[in-house]
This record gives structure tokens, C-alpha cells and sequence, in this order.
């Protein structure tokens, strides 16, 4: 049985609230450190704003789990981050398809 490890991200993910989402995606790495495959999940339904350095963050995670053999996905996007991911050409990826961060 594989391990499910979730979280929840809410408000703004900018580049003014890019300190602490990194702590909180970091702090749900460190909980499956001693564990390989984890599936990770990151609720997104309540991000209210975005930008490039949000988009990053999330990039960053997804390879950080992979690099780790875990699978993360991205799941219940809000309204204003698919719109975002969508401008910059990463809708697909955040519906919670589990393609890996090197095919973007």
C-alpha cells in the first residue's frame, strides 16, 4: 500500500509568500524521508493569487519528490492558479497528471 502524504496551500503564492510555501513543501519532503514512493498531493483550491516565483516553488517540489522516488501532484486548482498555469503553459501539469517536471 503506498503512502499518501497531503497538504493544503492557501492565500497568495508570490514571491512575497515564497519563503514560507517553501517551508511548508520542504516540512511535507522531510516527512517521507525514510520512505520511498510516497504519493504527495498538494491541494490548490485555495491559492488565491500566483506569479513566476509561485510556479517555480511548485516546480522546484515536483523534482525535489522525484528526485526522492516519490510521485507529488498538484490537485484542486483554484480558479486564479489555473488561469496562471494556463498563461504560462502549465495547465495540463496541474490538473494532477502525473507527468514528471522533465517533460515541462
Amino acid at each position: 500500500m503506498t503512502d499518501v502524504i497531503r497538504t493544503r496551500l492557501d492565500g497568495e503564492l508570490t514571491i512575497y509568500t515564497a519563503q514560507q510555501v517553501r517551508e511548508t513543501l520542504a516540512e511535507m519532503l522531510r516527512a517521507c524521508a525514510e520512505a520511498t514512493g510516497v504519493q504527495l498531493l498538494v491541494d490548490l483550491s485555495a491559492v488565491s493569487d500566483t506569479d513566476s516565483a509561485g510556479m517555480q516553488l511548485l516546480l522546484g517540489a515536483r523534482r525535489q519528490a522525484e528526485a526522492a522516488g516519490h510521485t507529488l501532484a498538484f490537485v484542486d486548482c483554484s480558479d486564479s492558479l489555473r488561469e496562471a498555469g494556463t498563461l504560462l503553459g502549465l495547465g495540463d501539469w496541474l490538473d494532477g497528471k502525473p507527468a514528471s517536471a522533465a517533460d515541462l
